[in-house]
Formats: C-alpha cells, structure tokens, sequence
C-alpha cells in the first residue's frame, strides 16, 4: 500500500470525525517530489491555462515550477530571497511574486523571465490579483499596497495598525478583508479608494492568520491559532457569528463554494473539513491526515483540487500532496 495513503487511513482511524461507512470529502490522489527544497515552503498559486503551479520555496530562496499536466517540477528559479506570496494575472499568465527579505515586488512573463519590478515594499508577504480592477493588493510592512502591474507603480496604500497577513478580496462587492494578528483584528478597505472603513476586533482566539470568503452569503472565515479555532464573521453587519474547532497551527483556509466546504490546512499534520450546513451552522465533518509542518495550501475551484505543501522532515521528503474534492 502506498505510505501516504496507508498512513492517512491510519490517522482518520485514530483522530478522524467522519464515519468509517462515509467517503472522505478529500481523496489524496498522488505526492509530486520537490528534491532538494528544504525548510518552509510557503504560498503557492495555480495558472489554470497553462497547468503550471508555482510555489513560494521561501527558505530555499527560490520558486518552483511545477507541470501539472506532467505532475512533476520542471523549472526551479533561483532567488530572490525570502519570497512569501505568488499570484497569477490571467489575463497575461505573468507571475507576481513578493519577496519579503528584499521588500521586493517581482513580474515574470510566462517564460520565466523577469519583466518588471517594484521596490521599498518592506517584509512584502501575501499578494492577490483582482480580475475586476486589475490592481494587485500586497500586504507589506504595516499597509496594503494597491500596484498596477502593468507599471509596476503603486497607485494607493492603506495604512494598517499591524502587519497584514492573508487578505481576501471581493469579486462583486467592493471590500478587501486583511488579518492583523499584532493587532488582533480584520482590517476592511475599500478596494478603489485603498480607504480602511472598519477594523473588526478578533476577541474569540489569537494569531489570525488565514483567511477565506464566501462572498454569496457574506461570510468571512478566520483561522486563528490559539486556540486552534475558525471564527466566523458577517461582512453585512460586520459582527461576529460564531467558532468551530480546526487544525493547529492552521496557515491556509480555503472555501470550496460548490461543496460547501471549508478546508483548513495546518502544521498539526492534517485538513480539517468544515461543512457550511447554513450561513450560521457550521460542522466538522473530517480531519484528513497529512504530515507535521503541512501548513500551507492552495485550492483550484474550478477543478476541486487541494495541494498541500509537505516540507522536509527526517524521513518524510518535500512534496506537493493533490488531493481531489469528492463532487
């Protein structure tokens, strides 16, 4: 039996929630190898056309390349260092790549070669593209950057209480969520004006740092590590709703609009899988097994796919899990 998924089964028997009758709502479908990649890997994003998955090797100072198509790692870019958040303008498949030891914002084309770049964005970290301005938004330092990167220039900035980790932007509405776990708070900035309008207090649980919207039913999830908890707040009203339990040491939270599902992945070694019964219920319906220190993830809507990331650690190699949601 392959080891990953020998010991998967393992774990749900001894810590999972879901019924031995019952599917697993993720299905672990292989492991790409990352040889050589040691220490923490940070955030990955996925070019969907051209079925390529870049992820942010942040000790080892490089971005990988992997085919998805191949499913293996074709290309590693050497620097620049301590890159934290990537992301994925469709419109050109250019890849934006913030750095965060150099407080440096990079552009490659989809040949890998470096076309512009922004500088004096200090401890630059995560990054989004929005399809409807077509404005990146970067956390940095103590503010959010609004950069159009056809430029590069930065056109506005938010100026922030603490340093801002996962934000979420809307599609249809006119907000940007960011986690400020100095500050224990939410910022919320107007995304044309770079404007903040509200900072939302973070009493439940401490260390919010991820962060996942469901837009439809004005939902904002918070990951929180201590304790280990996802709160759950109304972007109407701006109040909080309510918690459930989650995995520790959670990095990345995504939420699976056509499931219903929340997926939080944390360095505890395993996803937890929330279900969204309702706009105010929600439950734990599956701890999925991973490995120790697999805090980072990104997931594909459009094709229902997970990948973890899994660091290096004693006898467990660096490898990017794909998981499958069940339909």
């Amino acid at each position: 039996m392959n080891r990953i998924i020998a010991f998967s089964l393992l774990f749900t028997v001894l810590f999972g929630t879901a019924r031995a009758d019952q599917p697993q709502p993720l299905v672990l479908l292989k492991a790409i190898s990352l040889p050589g990649i040691e220490g923490r890997v940070d955030h990955m994003c996925v070019d969907p056309q051209n079925e390529r998955l870049y992820v942010a090797a942040l000790t080892n100072d490089s971005l990988e390349v992997i085919d998805l198509k191949l499913g293996k790692r074709v290309r590693s870019l050497p620097g620049p260092s301590g890159i934290q958040g990537v992301a994925i303008v469709p419109e050109s498949h250019e890849v934006v790549v913030a750095s965060g030891e150099d407080g440096v914002c990079r552009i490659f084309d989809q040949t890998f070669n470096l076309v512009r770049i922004l500088n004096e964005l200090k401890d630059a970290d995560n990054v989004r593209y929005d399809s409807t301005t077509k404005r990146i938004y970067l956390g940095y330092g103590n503010a959010l950057a609004v950069i159009d990167p056809k430029g590069p220039t930065k056109v506005a900035e938010a100026t922030l209480s603490g340093h801002p980790e996962s934000l979420q932007v809307e599609s249809n509405g006119s907000n940007v969520y960011v986690n400020l776990p100095e500050t224990r708070q939410i910022a919320v900035i107007n995304k044309d004006t770079a404007q903040v309008t509200a900072f939302w207090p973070v009493l439940e649980a401490r260390e919010n740092f991820p962060m996942a919207l469901d837009e439809e039913n004005h939902r904002l999830f918070i990951g929180c590590r201590k304790p280990a908890k996802v709160l759950i707040y109304d972007t109407e009203r701006g109040s909080y709703v309510g918690k459930v339990d989650c995995v520790g040491d959670a990095d990345d939270l995504h939420y699976d609009k056509e499931r219903k599902l929340i997926y939080v992945t944390g360095g505890q070694g395993y996803i937890t899988v929330i279900h969204e019964v309702d706009p105010y219920l929600y439950k734990v319906v599956a701890n999925i097994s991973t490995a120790p220190g697999a805090r980072t993830s990104h997931f594909e809507p459009d094709s229902g796919t997970l990948y973890v990331a899994v660091p290096h650690r004693r006898k467990q190699p660096a490898e990017i899990w794909v998981y499958k949601a069940r339909p």
